[in-house]
């Protein structure tokens, strides 16, 4: 499970991780290269160097190995029609929960039970 590897809040700033204090430079180095791999197909050779600062050629290797294995796993999912695992959605569904929760406190000043998350 994703708990056993990376914090709650870190799972959320995911979206920020270029900004958020969460995460260390070799792991933004690792973020950038991965979302160039997946959404580009190809890697700058700047973001291949960045990422070769805080990584080792063999964790390189597996770091690539991951990707690729997600990549054939999803096609394999989507040529079979499975759908997600919805863990997208639940971390909408957890933001949403927190935003609705801080309106809470603002309007009424205080919280409520009812609407912890």
């Amino acid at each position: 499970m994703i708990k056993a590897s990376i914090n709650e809040a870190k799972f959320d700033a995911l979206d920020e991780y270029r900004t958020s204090s969460l995460f260390t430079e070799a792991e933004r180095a690792a973020l950038d290269y991965v979302t160039e791999l997946t959404k580009d197909k190809k890697v700058n050779p700047n973001t291949f160097a960045q990422m070769a600062r805080h990584y080792s050629e063999r964790e390189i290797c597996e770091i690539v190995w991951l990707v690729a294995s997600e990549h054939l796993y999803n096609m394999t999912n989507i040529g079979l029609n499975i759908h997600s695992d919805m863990l997208c959605d639940i971390n909408k569904k957890r933001k949403a929960a927190r935003n609705q929760e801080k309106n809470f406190i603002r309007n009424y000043g205080k919280e409520s039970s009812a609407y912890r998350v």
